[in-house]
């Protein structure tokens, strides 16, 4: 019987990795005990690597994610000096490229798989058990006894990735008790997008629909009620999408589903689907990475801007879906400016989330391979970042990356958005607002909600209409009505009839402890109900007569 230790290591504690339930699964038939060890970034290294040893494990097994690298091999160092009679073994992302420094020795890793692990790994256990050479599997990358390196290629593919009859959510290593599950219904993609870990000869391979359904409803049966799909292009083959997205709708309809979406493939169909989901149910990463064409050519991003940008104006007209896009800065080519454009073009398209991300030339990508050729300067340790391109100063990258500082800070907060786009608009472009931005926050350290709102609203002098927006959000935020940036006073009488209502969740209230705030507008006034009780910072109700009052239709979105 084989023992095998398994150290268990996620960015954060509400992720979790679907490796070892898969792994587990394809090795089931093999004489092996397995047991978990976990380790928390903020885990002393040394203790987790004792407890590994305790076990006295013939294998350890790891992954490694451009997040957790450096964390794992600080455990695994250790643990191999304690008990060098381990076979330490690791997978994952980060062992694409040139495993030769990671096997070494210096890194307490004795083989690397490079790819899928699912035919990998069993032949690689089988070998041990059987006391065979394991030097000629493919997909490995490890030193000889003399000391010789040998890299094997690629692992073979799985052609049947998901053939195995145990459904994965019934592996005892599937975790249920985070806030989400993670489903994988189709593996590989077509796309050539130099950048990317999926780039290459990696044929889509679909799990059948039947199967999925099955998945879910074990999933859901446990409690779950987020599910994120990790297909990199959902809507890759409309017919599919579109069952999918029905069986999503109409069978599990208490389920929030995480998608991730190219828009310039959107079908009719496809819209019509989307447009039919509940309001909460549906959040989208929508990859735009950048709207001009010919920095997306030069990265063998093959799209059309203007198709991938209407694809966007439809899915973020949607009431009832949240939108979230992804946009890359340092890319061969692109230049600041052409950053600062792609940030207006998305404020334009108001999604609900804007991420900008500076590019990562991640090892074994063709990116990575071509990077000098491209003129691209990246870090060589974690996490790759650019840091000079022949188009783009090293102090310009510094600035991208304040700038997604400044979306997270202000767009990304749902109460701050409207009154971030007003100001982009009317009172200073972007480059102002990262000067204004580097005073009022030089170490770009996360402020407290407040004093954000308040430093836009000092910002605002002379923009009424900003500063209403600001009121707004504060009150619906549930700040303090007096001791703030409003001018706020109890309201003792009925709210006039002529009110609009902006929300009403009083049926989950206690209507007995309610206190109505009356807000002073510059067109209009607004009335606020705070609920007195346990819930004292959460407004119930709001009504306004501001003729331009924010609409605020998707108000719980960053709650959901």
């Amino acid at each position: 019987m084989l023992r095998i230790v398994w150290l268990d290591v996620n960015a954060s504690h509400s992720h979790s990795s679907l490796a070892l339930p898969i792994l587990h699964r394809s090795c089931e038939s093999l004489p092996c005990e397995w047991h978990v060890v976990p380790h928390s970034l903020k885990t002393d290294p040394a203790h987790t690597a004792c407890r590994i040893v305790d076990l006295r494990p013939d294998v350890v097994l790891a992954t490694l994610y451009l997040f957790t690298r450096r964390t794992v091999l600080d455990v695994l160092v250790r643990a191999k000096k304690l008990y060098p009679d381990c076979f330490v073994v690791v997978g994952g992302p980060e062992c694409l490229g040139d495993n030769r420094d990671l096997v070494a020795g210096a890194c307490g890793v004795d083989a690397a798989v490079r790819g899928e692990g699912d035919l990998a790994l069993p032949a690689l256990l089988q070998a041990r058990i059987r006391g065979e050479d394991c030097t000629r599997l493919s997909g490995f990358c490890l030193q000889t006894p003399q000391g010789t390196y040998v890299d094997n290629g690629y692992a073979e593919k799985a052609e049947n990735p998901f053939a195995c009859q145990t459904p994965l959510g019934k592996d005892p290593f599937f975790k249920t008790a985070g806030p989400f599950a993670i489903l994988e219904t189709a593996r590989g993609c077509p796309g050539k997008c130099m950048f990317c870990t999926s780039c290459g000869d990696l044929p889509v391979r679909n799990r059948p629909l039947e199967d999925v359904e099955g998945e879910l409803r074990e999933l859901c049966a446990t409690g779950i009620r987020e599910i994120r799909v990790l297909d990199r292009t959902f809507n890759l083959v409309p017919d599919r999408s579109c069952s999918l997205l029905r069986l999503f709708r109409t069978q599990f309809p208490d389920t929030r589903f995480h998608l991730e979406i190219h828009p310039e493939f959107l079908t009719p169909r496809e819209q019509r689907e989307l447009a039919e989901f509940a309001p909460g149910k549906l959040h989208l990463e929508i990859g735009i990475q950048c709207t001009e064409e010919q920095v997306l050519h030069s990265v063998h991003r093959g799209q059309s801007a203007n198709k991938a940008l209407e694809g966007l104006a439809f899915l973020t007209s949607l009431p009832g879906v949240q939108t979230h896009t992804d946009l890359i800065a340092g890319l061969p080519g692109q230049t600041w400016q052409h950053v600062l454009q792609d940030v207006l073009t998305m404020l334009q398209a108001a999604p609900d989330e804007i991420q900008l991300e500076v590019l990562k030339v991640l090892p074994g990508t063709p990116l990575d391979e071509q990077k000098e050729v491209l003129g691209l300067v990246s870090s060589p340790v974690t996490p790759y970042e650019i840091l000079r391109t022949d188009t783009m100063m090293a102090t310009e990258v510094l600035q991208a990356k304040r700038l997604s500082r400044l979306l997270d800070e202000y767009y990304n907060e749902s109460s701050l958005r409207i009154a971030f786009i007003l100001l982009v608009r009317q009172i200073a472009d972007l480059a102002h607002l990262l000067r204004w931005h580097e005073c009022t926050s030089p170490e770009m350290q996360p402020r407290a909600l407040e004093k954000r709102f308040q430093s836009l609203f000092t910002l605002a002098e002379g923009h009424e209409d900003l500063r209403d927006e600001l009121r707004m959000g504060w009150m619906g935020r549930g700040f303090s009505p007096t001791h703030g940036i409003c001018d706020a006073s109890v309201w003792k009488h009925s709210v006039p009839i002529h009110a609009e209502k902006l929300w009403d969740d009083t049926d989950t209230a206690d209507t007995t402890r309610l206190r109505v705030w009356h807000v002073f507008l510059d067109e209009g006034e607004a009335w606020f109900a705070y609920n007195r009780g346990k819930s004292q910072h959460r407004p119930v109700a709001a009504w306004t007569t501001r003729r331009n009052g924010v609409r605020q239709n998707k108000r719980n979105e960053n709650e959901t």
